[in-house]
């Protein structure tokens, strides 16, 4: 079954860089801030997150991994974007929920103040580890694929 990773963190922490690097090992399908100026959206609330979770839910359809990177700083945004997904069969196919990453990231701008780390999500530390490195972290514990 394909997968949908949504990547989570402070503004400017690096989620499509890691994204990007993600997709050098898997033909991924990337939903950014790239995809957002294009369409002109709104994604900075939880109707936004909601917005990407259909989008990223049609591609998964389709037969494609998808990356959504995205801030998605409170637990009951994060919540919603979980039930959407736990709601979801099509033609008797089952649409897999998400899976969680956050990035941890000082050098970020921008600071939401009260963001609230997500409690099921894979934690890597931009401080501490290389992006690459980052990204086989990823690979093997979400797709397990060892690079």
């Amino acid at each position: 079954m394909k997968k949908i990773l949504w990547i989570t963190g402070q503004p400017d922490s690096g989620k499509s860089t890691l994204a990007r690097e993600l997709k050098k090992y898997l033909p991924v399908i990337i939903i950014d801030d790239t995809m957002r100026k294009h369409f002109n959206l709104n994604w900075n609330d939880s109707e936004g997150l909601l917005l990407m979770a259909r989008i990223a839910r049609a591609i998964n359809y389709e037969g494609f991994d998808v990356v959504v990177c995205a801030g998605a700083p409170y637990e009951k945004w994060r919540n919603k974007v979980n039930a959407y997904f736990r709601e979801i069969i099509f033609n008797d196919r089952i649409i897999p929920e998400v899976e969680w990453v956050y990035l941890l990231n000082d050098r970020a701008k921008n600071v939401v103040r009260d963001y609230e780390v997500p409690s099921n999500a894979i934690i890597i530390n931009n401080n501490i580890i290389r992006v690459e490195e980052g990204a086989k972290i990823i690979l093997r514990k979400v797709w397990g694929v060892d690079v």
